[in-house]
């Protein structure tokens, strides 16, 4: 077996490498897929769509915008959030729930 100067394996470090590549990359598609889980509730919760014409609004918009999927999927929630925010701080009574 090839060894490097350090006495270790040149092809364990090489196949660790490739390890934690894959790891990293199932660690973002997993991530990717919460958020175009999490956008597609908040289109059903906004609109009455189903889960099915959700998705295929993300799509949609995602050609129309030539965007990836997960970006407009991050940027409707973003959105939403932002319109919680504004509406909590709207009817926030002083002393309310405090």
């Amino acid at each position: 077996m090839k060894t490097d100067d350090g006495g270790g394996s040149v092809s364990s470090e090489r196949a660790l490498n490739s390890a934690l590549h894959v790891s990293e990359q199932l660690g973002r598609a997993v991530a990717g897929q919460a958020s175009i889980d999490q956008a597609v509730g908040i289109l059903i919760s906004q609109t009455g769509c189903s889960g099915t014409e959700g998705y295929e609004t993300l799509r949609w918009l995602s050609g129309a915008e030539h965007k990836k999927l997960t970006e407009v999927a991050r940027s409707l929630i973003r959105e939403a959030v932002d319109d919680g925010n504004r509406y909590r701080n709207r009817v926030h009574r002083p002393g309310a729930n405090e």
